[in-house]
């Protein structure tokens, strides 16, 4: 059997470096996270204004079916009425919607702080680990 007496200090030196390296990885792992961050954030603004001018033109579009609309509901009934009806849809969809989306953006918060919350217990307990004096080796 290989002998492994150490001295104290040795062992000491030893978790000094072990929680360096450690640390030192952490580092690394955060710099190289900010740095896809950035990058991803990027590409998300590009997609943002393209999604922001896809919408301009969207809107023209509606606004375009909604006068031709009008002038088809004014055709039937008269114009204050047939605006009425027109703006009653438009008001009963658009809470509709808004309701839905509400409720999608309350189940993806949840989500988002249950993972925040899982990554912060993750971290303390790592940062412990490094913490504990090292087992004696025999």
């Amino acid at each position: 059997m290989a002998n492994h007496n150490k001295t104290p200090q040795a062992e000491e030196d030893a978790a000094s470096r072990l929680a360096a390296d450690a640390a030192g990885l952490v580092r690394e792992e955060i710099t190289r996270l900010r740095a896809e961050l950035a990058t991803d954030m990027r590409r998300a603004g590009v997609g943002g204004g393209l999604l922001a001018a896809g919408g301009v033109f969207g809107l023209l579009a509606l606004h375009a079916g909604s006068v031709a609309l009008l002038r088809a509901l004014e055709s039937v009934m008269p114009p204050r009425r047939a605006a009425l009806v027109l703006a009653t849809g438009y008001l009963t969809a658009g809470a509709a919607l808004t309701l839905l989306g509400v409720g999608r953006l309350r189940e993806t918060g949840v989500v988002t702080r249950r993972a925040v919350s899982q990554v912060k217990q993750e971290v303390a307990e790592a940062a412990e680990a490094t913490r504990r004096p090292p087992a004696e080796v025999r």
